[in-house]
């Protein structure tokens, strides 16, 4: 603490300005993390209770649940199943993009529909695939398939985590990765600099105190008051022998 209050004693009056503008913005910039950390929040709930309370989506999911659940993938011909499915699909194609952009919160999906998601695409993943290569639609279930993936097999590690922390939305393509970490390094550089810098760079404007409280006299050179105002006058008695 002693540290901290002598640094901020040897900042002079425009670096202690500089610094109230840095932590104003750092405020700032809390607050509107929060915000947005609460609206995914909020919608992630909305969009669970609004699953957990669709008829249509129980009626559905009831008719590949069993197929699903022993790993089985449904008869093709069987077009009220297969109709099930794609809408099964297409509604967690829909979550993933959501998680996917950043709008979704992820954990608290990966914790409520991570074993319905993942069991779900080791079935039907040969089928996606199956649609993106032959039917000429690489797009198809993209985002459900990346979610899979980065749930089982291409887990994020320690950095990744960092960075998508920081950004509040999951990376899904090296070059985001790369300039992510570059923007996160400048940042970091930039505050190293100037925290390190302001204290001898920038001149200092105040004036030392033991210079305030020194009168006007002959040892002020050129500097101290004319004859007369603050100075003693001559003496005009005669010197004695």
């Amino acid at each position: 603490m002693n540290l901290i209050l002598a640094w901020l004693d040897s900042l002079n009056s425009g670096a202690i300005a500089l610094l109230g503008i840095i932590f104003a913005t750092c405020g700032w910039l809390y607050a509107a993390r929060r915000s947005r950390q609460l609206s995914r929040t909020q919608q992630s709930f909305n969009a669970l209770l609004k699953t957990s309370l669709d008829p249509l989506y129980h009626e559905n999911m009831g008719k590949i649940r069993a197929s699903i659940g022993a790993g089985l993938f449904p008869d093709l011909n069987d077009k009220p199943v297969m109709t099930a499915l794609m809408f099964i699909l297409n509604y967690y194609e829909f979550i993933s993009a959501g998680v996917r952009s950043g709008d979704l919160h992820e954990h608290i999906l990966m914790v409520t529909e991570r074993g319905t998601i993942v069991g779900l695409c080791n079935v039907v993943l040969p089928y996606i695939a199956e649609i993106q290569i032959k039917r000429k639609r690489p797009a198809a279930f993209e985002n459900l398939t990346w979610l899979h993936q980065r749930w089982v097999t291409d887990k994020p590690g320690l950095w990744q985590q960092i960075v998508e922390w920081t950004i509040q939305r999951p990376l899904y393509r090296n070059e985001d990765r790369w300039w992510a970490l570059f923007v996160l390094a400048g940042i970091a550089t930039v505050l190293a600099v100037f925290f390190w810098l302001v204290p001898t760079v920038l001149p200092s404007a105040t004036v030392p105190r033991a210079a305030t409280h020194k009168p006007f006299g002959p040892t002020h050179g050129k500097l101290g008051a004319p004859r007369g105002i603050g100075r003693s006058a001559p003496s005009s008695k005669p010197t004695l022998p």
